[in-house]
């Protein structure tokens, strides 16, 4: 594990799991929850449903009046919405009785993202998220960095940024990979798109760093970090998730959000996220992934702001 990777770990977004049923199968993923939703494995085990949270084989779903919930089950990749005041039982095909679930009609052009991207999602948590604070003697990221220290990108060719350095007259932005150098290009000024003949390869890991000649001749490194290249399935659902990430629907941006996190697609995960804390103002989630996406992203500020939120609305 290399020396930046490591200093992340410290500062990232921890889901707990209060530990599933054994055998207990995860089926589905919450895309969004409106009033209160509860899920019960057992009458001394009920927890609040939230947004990105795993629901398993099995369990019920109480919805109070005037709420709903709305799953994507990965199994087919279909999404449901629960009726308000109702109470499901959950299985891998969905919710039944049927009379208390709204099978939701996902448009011809938005399924395939929405059919890979529910399929795709891992089972991240069982009752609820907290968040671990950076701690020790790592050093901070640098922040407002592209790409984002750690991150994948999807495109073969992308843009490097980097924070002005006083006095710069000139940067040199080079790229490595296994420790050789395989492209380096000049600018007076950020950003610099890279500008090889032959793109970057897919699935391929780069470090790259930026060097900032002063006014008086000397040399200062600004910046440096990895990135990973998106493979082609990778860059393939990214581009149908894009129709997703344009859409007004909560599930729709909630299943984009999670994919673009769980894939490392750090810029476009929190891009989506705020916008998610505006039309969820009271998702202890949302706000937990905020924290983790601008650790991730050097924005300090931010990601403090996300843990204080997140410490109000979490759930008891």
């Amino acid at each position: 594990m290399n020396r930046t990777m490591k200093s992340l770990l410290p500062a990232a977004l921890v889901f707990l799991t209060a530990g599933p049923a054994p055998g207990a199968r995860p089926v589905a993923r919450v895309l969004e929850v409106k009033g209160k939703v509860t899920i019960e494995r057992s009458k001394d085990r009920v927890r609040p449903a939230q947004v990105y949270g795993t629901v398993y084989a099995g369990e019920k779903l109480i919805t109070a009046v005037k709420s709903y919930a709305v799953l994507g089950f990965r199994g087919d990749g279909h999404l449901e919405r629960l009726k308000p005041g109702g109470t499901v039982t959950v299985t891998a095909s969905g919710c039944g009785p049927e009379t208390a679930v709204e099978p939701i009609a996902v448009p011809k052009p938005l399924k395939p993202a929405t059919d890979g991207a529910v399929r795709q999602l891992r089972p991240v948590t069982q009752g609820g998220v907290t968040i671990v604070r950076a701690g020790g003697d790592e050093k901070p990221l640098p922040p407002w960095v592209s790409p984002i220290v750690g991150s994948t990108v999807i495109s073969r060719r992308p843009t490097f940024a980097w924070r002005p350095a006083p006095k710069a007259t000139r940067y040199q932005v080079i790229v490595y990979s296994g420790g050789d150098r395989v492209w380096s290009g000049t600018a007076e000024k950020t950003p610099l798109a890279y500008g090889a003949p032959a793109k970057l390869r897919a699935s391929f890991a780069y470090h790259w760093e930026v060097l900032a000649t002063l006014e008086d001749d000397t040399v200062k490194r600004v910046c440096e970090g990895e990135f990973t290249v998106a493979t082609q399935p990778q860059r393939d659902l990214a581009a149908d998730l894009e129709k997703l990430a344009a859409e007004p629907q909560v599930p729709y941006l909630t299943l984009a959000a999670a994919w673009y996190h769980e894939n490392g697609l750090i810029a476009e995960a929190l891009a989506l996220n705020q916008r998610l804390a505006k039309l969820l103002p009271e998702s202890a989630p949302v706000q937990a992934a905020l924290a983790d996406l601008n650790t991730r992203a050097g924005r300090g500020e931010d990601a403090e702001r996300a843990r204080r939120a997140y410490k109000r609305l979490r759930p008891p």
